[in-house]
């Protein structure tokens, strides 16, 4: 994934930010997904048992996941900021962003409001959403938050994402931007016509 993104990194970003930014790439185990016919071994942070943003298409229908892979994830993505903010310093939180694509965007935000040591420098969830499992504590409420979606998503639906992250509105959560790029389906595939777009997409 490194191979894949860093060199529309460099290709996007000034040298000068590159040299001064710690890239972590964190990879999901393999592991069997229930929802699909012989339960294929895929890379993901868990396990899901419905599909209703593929072969049902309802993608305004969150999914049934597993809830234990969810919580080991979490606690990978936090260990993980603990070992990045240990080699910041004093400042160490404020300098660390969580990225996240599809699931990745789903775990990554779940992993930033569940993080018990402070706020996080920023979370960025690109055609994900916030799970109705994933808690939203008012101690969180400055953290800052943006997130891309896709009006023409049909995997995670704009509509879900988008009543998803009415809950973070609601607990009062200020700190939130949220864009919906028209017609755009799930990830970074484009509908018929449509350019691709020209933000950057992390790895999942």
């Amino acid at each position: 994934m490194a191979a894949h993104r860093l060199p529309r990194l460099r290709a996007a970003l000034p040298r000068s930010l590159l040299q001064r930014t710690r890239l972590v790439f964190l990879c999901a185990p393999q592991r069997p997904i229930s929802c699909f016919a012989g339960r294929p071994r895929q890379y993901a942070w868990h396990d899901y048992f419905t599909d209703h943003g593929g072969i049902e298409g309802r993608p305004n229908l969150e999914e049934e996941i597993d809830l234990d892979h969810l919580r080991w994830s979490r606690a990978q993505v936090h260990e993980a900021i603990d070992r990045e903010a240990a080699l910041l310093g004093e400042a160490g939180l404020s300098r660390i962003a969580l990225v996240g694509e599809s699931q990745g965007a789903c775990v990554a935000l779940d992993a930033a409001l569940s993080y018990p040591s402070g706020l996080l420098g920023g979370v960025f969830s690109s055609y994900g959403m916030l799970y109705s499992h994933s808690e939203a504590p008012p101690e969180k409420r400055d953290q800052p938050i943006a997130a891309f979606i896709g009006a023409g998503d049909r995997c995670i639906g704009a509509g879900l994402a988008l009543r998803s992250f009415s809950r973070l509105l609601e607990a009062g959560y200020a700190n939130v931007r949220i864009d919906v790029e028209p017609r755009f389906k799930h990830v970074h595939e484009p509908a018929p016509g449509v350019p691709q777009s020209p933000s950057l997409v992390a790895p999942r």
